[in-house]
């Protein structure tokens, strides 16, 4: 049994594994570390990858990983926590409404099945 962190927002759920997850904490402990001493925000990579489930009716149903009904699937008998995690795809701006520089960057945390499927130790024939 592995542990994964998750966190919803409009209908988005996002999934991260337990390995993301702490990358993705110790990214936030240095950024604040670098503000409380006044250095400023350093421009650091985006920590990944943040799988995301929703129903298939959703308006970005095409970028997410794929729906709730596999994300339950693939979370059967493992460990879920909440996590503080952003979640992509759900505010629409992988449509464009927020300018095509916004529609870019969060496009690039989308994420195939096949990666879910290696990330949450299945094989394809488990779904």
């Amino acid at each position: 049994m592995a542990k994964f962190y998750a966190n919803s927002n409009n209908g988005v759920t996002a999934v991260m594994t337990e390995e993301a997850y702490l990358k993705l904490e110790e990214r936030r402990t240095l950024i604040a570390e670098t503000e409380r001493k006044g250095l400023g925000t350093p421009n650091l990579p985006q920590i990944g990858p943040i799988f995301t489930f929703g129903r298939g009716e959703h308006r970005s149903f095409k970028c997410l990983t794929g729906s709730t009904i596999v994300m339950n699937r693939l979370l059967d008998d493992h460990e879920v926590l909440h996590g503080n995690i952003w979640v992509p795809f759900s505010n629409g701006a992988e449509l464009g409404i927020h300018g095509r520089e916004e529609q870019q960057f969060e496009l690039q945390f989308m994420t195939s099945l096949d990666e879910a499927v290696e990330a949450f130790g299945l094989m394809p024939s488990d779904i």
